[in-house]
């Protein structure tokens, strides 16, 4: 299929191309006319995507994925893919949330592949923002905590949290298997090809890191990413002595006594007040 992946791609992207420059033009179209470009757009998009796939789970199964470890910026890398993430919830007008958090420890840097975990991190909030209902919220939380396997290491840890439908917990090992989805009814209601777990985990592996999945019906849903962490954290001591004078006013819509952030502020020594 790799060797392929130039003879499809050409002529798909022309597709898509042109039919996105018909769009751009939509005031010269009559109804109809917009409907079946509405159609070509959605449907070549799809097969895009499909494409990208299948390319890298092939590349992936075939050993030929190269990981491009570097130094990366984390903090920029996680807020670019949250806010790329709600501006789809918001183009999409269901009402949904992605909620932050990012621990105290977490620093600023660290080495890893930022393309792959961007790719991971999108595969999973576009999972989750595709299963919860409208107007909920959903959760990226990034922490660094010891090792599971090795409490002389650390690991970043990435959750993803949603709170719609649940996975029964005889399909958590079923939904990691290519070109399989939770039910049939997952695939007639939210369709998909059933590669997009798949691809997370070995990407995740590859990384050298974990990936394992929680749930309880009808509830909620999350995913939890561990990646090798190497590098320093962020002294909490030398962070709460510079902030020793600081006073946070939270203007919220309601009671939030469980935000996350308080327990920063807490551990950080910020006094905090809520309006």
């Amino acid at each position: 299929f790799a060797c392929m992946n130039h003879e499809i791609r050409t002529p798909l992207n022309c597709i898509v191309g042109m039919s996105s420059l018909l769009l751009d033009h939509k005031q010269d179209l009559n109804p109809m006319q917009l409907e079946f470009v509405e159609m070509i757009v959605a449907s070549s998009t799809l097969l895009s995507t499909i494409v990208d796939d299948v390319l890298d789970y092939s590349k992936l199964e075939s050993d030929k994925m190269e990981m491009d470890i570097q130094k990366v910026n984390l903090q920029q890398t996680l807020d670019s893919v949250a806010t790329g993430m709600q501006m789809k919830c918001d183009d999409n007008k269901r009402g949904i949330t992605i909620r932050t958090f990012f621990g105290v420890t977490v620093p600023k840097f660290a080495e890893t592949d930022n393309k792959r975990l961007q790719q991971i991190l999108y595969n999973l909030l576009g999972n989750a923002i595709k299963f919860s209902p409208d107007n909920v919220y959903v959760d990226l939380h990034t922490h660094v905590v010891p090792d599971p396997q090795d409490e002389t290491k650390s690991v970043i840890r990435f959750v993803v949290k949603d709170y719609g439908r649940g996975i029964d917990k005889s399909d958590f090992q079923k939904i990691f298997e290519p070109f399989q989805q939770a039910s049939k009814e997952t695939a007639t209601i939210y369709g998909g090809t059933g590669l997009g777990l798949p691809i997370t985990s070995k990407l995740i592996k590859r990384l050298g890191g974990t990936i394992h999945v929680n749930s309880e019906k009808g509830k909620w849903c999350e995913f939890v990413v561990d990646l090798p962490f190497v590098g320093q954290t962020v002294d909490v001591a030398e962070l709460s002595r510079s902030l020793q004078d600081t006073t946070v006013v939270l203007v919220v819509p309601r009671p939030a006594s469980d935000c996350p952030i308080l327990k920063s502020f807490d551990d950080c020594g910020i006094k905090w007040k809520m309006v």
